[in-house]
């Protein structure tokens, strides 16, 4: 019964989140070194984190819900695999100058 509980648990997971045994793909924030658990929320503990599907989730949601200063922690049973992967930091958004608008000239 609890591999019946575990798949549907896997199923409501959004596509770009997983449940794994083996390995997590996590965000990382680098001074506090907490690991994301959602949106705003925070976690010392690896295994109550987000756990993306791969690196190139995790940095696209770092990059769609403005996360300045993360990098990828990817956690293993054995932490002496662990691997940290900065991220390339995250540009201000670009701001037109001012001027008139299209519908004004």
């Amino acid at each position: 019964m609890g591999q019946h509980i575990r798949q549907a648990q896997v199923e409501l997971q959004p596509k770009r989140f997983r449940i794994s045994d083996t390995m997590r793909i996590l965000l990382q924030h680098m001074r506090t070194q907490l690991f994301l658990r959602n949106l705003g929320n925070w976690t010392a503990n690896p295994f109550e984190a987000l756990d993306f599907e791969n690196s190139d989730a995790a940095a696209a949601y770092a990059k769609d819900h403005d996360l300045p200063g993360v990098q990828i922690a990817v956690k293993f049973p054995n932490s002496q695999l662990d691997e940290i992967m900065p991220l390339p930091p995250i540009p201000p958004p670009t701001l037109r100058p001012p001027g008139p608008r299209q519908s004004e000239k």
